[in-house]
């Protein structure tokens, strides 16, 4: 079974029995064993706040939780209808459309990489973060619709 990069302290249960994992993140899990019918195999992943830096640049990253990608929810602030959507009928005319990108918006995020915990917390809504100190609004990027937003930030030191 895969091991996906982002789990750590995976944990695997056969018929209810903890089974020890040897294996590492990025890599394959392997459960050598004579089955029978009937086994079960119980697996949970636990999803944690983490940085993916870019490849060329450490200090621009994004945050993840588990496989999801977070979003900072930016807001419609100075976008008129029926902005920024294409027309299907142009070709391409998003490179002449005026997005009108507040010179406010921001795009930074003063953190520790190594103790995002101390800088993001949980809120009461599920898979909803929000940056301590900050009015930023963290959630994974498929929810986030028709409004402004930010998915790598510049590490503000």
């Amino acid at each position: 079974m895969r091991y996906p990069s982002w789990a750590q302290q995976v944990s695997v249960k056969i018929n209810g029995k903890r089974v020890a994992v040897k294996q590492k993140p990025s890599s394959y899990i392997v459960l050598n064993r004579t089955w029978r019918e009937g086994d079960r195999v119980e697996i949970t992943f636990p999803m944690t706040l983490q940085v993916a830096e870019a490849n060329d640049n450490p200090d621009v990253f994004a945050i993840t939780y588990g496989p999801l990608v977070l979003a900072g929810a930016m807001g419609m602030e100075g976008m008129q209808s029926p902005a920024p959507f294409s027309d299907p009928e142009l070709h391409n005319d998003y490179y002449t459309y005026d997005y009108r990108v507040p010179a406010t918006l921001k795009t930074g995020l003063k953190i520790d990489k190594k103790r995002l915990s101390d800088y993001i917390q949980t809120t009461d809504k599920p898979l909803v973060f929000q940056a301590i100190n900050e009015q930023i609004r963290l959630e994974p990027i498929h929810r986030i619709h028709h409004q402004r937003y930010v998915v790598y930030w510049n590490l503000i030191k």
